[in-house]
Order: structure tokens, then sequence, then C-alpha cells
């Protein structure tokens, strides 16, 4: 299985985003801590659902978010 080097932009023809990116929409902006925890929460809790190329991706975009 090949895992997509980039994330697609938000948006796109993939259908309905995970439910990782709805949920990261609803934290604070990712200056404050408190927020950074939450998503941490938040990802923990959507990774136990999702498959592991999914995991992939959701890795990726908390680390794009948090840099």
């Amino acid at each position: 299985m090949t895992i997509p080097a980039e994330l697609p932009p938000k948006g796109t023809k993939a259908g309905a985003p995970p439910p990782l990116l709805g949920a990261l929409e609803l934290v604070d902006p990712p200056g404050c801590r408190n927020s950074i925890k939450k998503m941490k929460i938040v990802l923990y809790q959507n990774m136990k659902t999702l498959n592991n190329w999914k995991k992939m991706k959701i890795i990726k975009l908390y680390q794009v978010i948090v840099i």
C-alpha cells in the first residue's frame, strides 16, 4: 500500500473529510498550549478508529498544524 507524500488540501474530491479535520477546526489556534493538549486528545481518540493509511495522514496533518 502506498502512502501519498503530501496531504490533499481541504475540500478536495476525496469525499467527506475524516472526523479529525472537523474536530481540529473547533480547537483554538495552535499558539496556545492548552489547544495543543486538546488536539493531542482528539488525535488519539480518532486514531483508534482509523486504519493505518489514515493514521499516517493524521500524523502529518498534526505536525504541520503544530509547527
